[in-house]
């Protein structure tokens, strides 16, 4: 079994009145890990499937928050695909159906708030 990979990642989202944070875990193991605003999981290397067998997908899901709490309505997007999830009134989102072992770069945008992004590959490394 391959070694767990963790790397914390934050995405922090400027507003007037405070700033929306959120964290990525990332990890080998394949399991949803809930840390801090959001968590990412995903494998460190493909294992070899039969023919006919698709390979895992990785799931992320969490919350959106700014200074003054969750944030409703916020768009959270996987950047060069169509995959999507808007916040719900607590802030929470899930998106799935995300590539194991590649770069994911999610951004957060909401009404009044800037643009961001973050980087997450499953080495540990962020950009």
């Amino acid at each position: 079994m391959p070694k767990a990979l963790e790397a914390i990642k934050g995405l922090w989202l400027n507003k007037a009145s405070g700033i929306i944070l959120c964290c990525a875990l990332v990890s080998a193991i394949g399991l949803g890990l809930l840390f801090g605003a959001f968590s990412l999981a995903l494998a460190s290397a493909e294992p070899v499937l039969p023919p006919g067998q698709e390979a895992p997908s990785a799931t992320l899901s969490g919350l959106v928050r700014n200074a003054d709490g969750p944030v409703s309505g916020a768009t959270v997007r996987v950047q060069a695909t169509d995959n999507m999830a808007v916040t719900d009134e607590n802030g929470a989102f899930m998106l799935a159906g995300l590539p194991p072992a590649e770069l994911v770069t999610i951004t957060a945008s909401a009404p009044g708030h800037y643009i961001n992004w973050t980087a997450v590959v499953p080495d540990g490394i962020t950009t």
